[in-house]
């Protein structure tokens, strides 16, 4: 059994749940069907790419020391050939399955408070592997919220913009009641915007958060910024990339891309994506992964490492960090930190 305890995003990362796409094997089983034809070939190459860059991210963290927990393998296999005869002949998207892969979206850990958000797979592995009671919005009168809009500051919780007065009231009494709430007009989740990765050294995106709320959440620390989206960086630095800002770009007014895209008909493809498969998919044009970053002790991190610049001066204040690619994170909108979820860190 596993004690679940973390108050911010730095200390030594310990224990940490990592999420998952569609197996291949069983995604294959699902567009053995005539009118995926359009999709096949580019859903197979991103679950593919997508399982080896998860691997990789596992292995990691592994090297590091990091016990990697990935609940969804089992469970989701079972539920996902469940609905593989739903989805053949009964007709129903793909969306109607949520996948598991933004562990951070349903989990919060602060301290010894564990919140999951809604049924999930790994929900069960919850009940049946932490000492922690789990508080389960769906069985509250929140039934649903915004986690990655909650962002860990020690005794502080940052509160971003998406979290109306009405859910803040009723969150307040679920944690410690020392704990103090700082609301900022930082918009959507917290941690496509900014990253806590020691104590005192901040990492922010310069066009999302206000110097007002810079200051009043992180007063005397060092706040090194990214001022430009990830997707304008990549551009620059992988000019022989074929294709990389395409055809789908355009048609998804920048919602979302599949990297390296040159297939003939994109209208096709984006039809039957935002048709049947718009849950897997977000807004990525808003999302700074190079911020969103997975600190694994307060003198490393891993980013997707696309912004050199960036890298360099978080590195001149002796922070390391290590690049990891994670190839779809333009179809997706996850970032690292995104697709994974800090169950332990060692708080002394």
């Amino acid at each position: 059994m596993i004690t679940a305890y973390s108050k911010n995003g730095w200390d030594p990362l310990k224990v940490v749940i990592l999420g998952e796409f569609i197996p291949p094997d069983l995604l294959k089983q699902c567009l053995d069907y005539s009118k995926y034809e359009p999709v096949k070939s580019w859903l197979m190459k991103i679950a593919q790419e997508t399982e080896e860059d998860l691997n990789n991210l596992q292995h990691i963290l592994e090297q590091h020391g990091v016990q990697v927990i990935r609940p969804f393998n089992s469970d989701f296999r079972t539920e996902f050939e469940k609905a593989i005869w739903e989805i053949q002949y009964w007709n129903k998207p793909f969306s109607s399955l949520p996948i598991p892969l933004a562990a951070r979206n349903d989990l919060l850990v602060y301290k010894d408070i564990v919140i999951g958000d809604k049924p999930t797979f790994s929900m069960q592995w919850l009940k049946n592997n932490l000492t922690n009671k789990v508080i389960y919005l769906d069985q509250t009168p929140l039934n649903q919220v915004h986690l990655p809009c909650i962002f860990r500051l020690n005794d502080t919780l940052v509160i971003g913009d998406e979290i109306t007065n009405e859910e803040f009231e009723l969150l307040v009494p679920m944690f410690p009641a020392d704990t103090k709430f700082i609301k900022t007009s930082i918009p959507g989740h917290v941690d496509a915007r900014m990253a806590t990765v020691s104590d005192g050294l901040v990492i922010y995106a310069k066009s999302q958060v206000t110097e007002t709320d810079l200051e009043e959440t992180y007063p005397g620390w060092t706040k090194v910024y990214c001022d430009t989206y990830g997707f304008n960086v990549e551009k620059a630095e992988r000019p022989n990339v074929p294709n990389y800002n395409n055809a789908i770009t355009s048609l998804t007014n920048g919602r979302w891309n599949i990297e390296g895209f040159d297939g003939t008909d994109p209208a096709e493809l984006v039809n039957m994506i935002d048709k049947e498969f718009t849950e897997y998919t977000g807004k990525a044009y808003e999302t700074h992964f190079d911020v969103n970053m997975l600190t694994i002790n307060p003198e490393t991190s891993m980013t997707v490492g696309t912004d050199k610049d960036l890298i360099k001066r978080i590195e001149q204040h002796g922070h390391k960090m290590i690049t990891v690619p994670f190839r779809h994170r333009w179809f997706f909108d996850q970032g690292l930190h995104c697709v994974t979820c800090d169950l332990v860190r060692d708080h002394g």
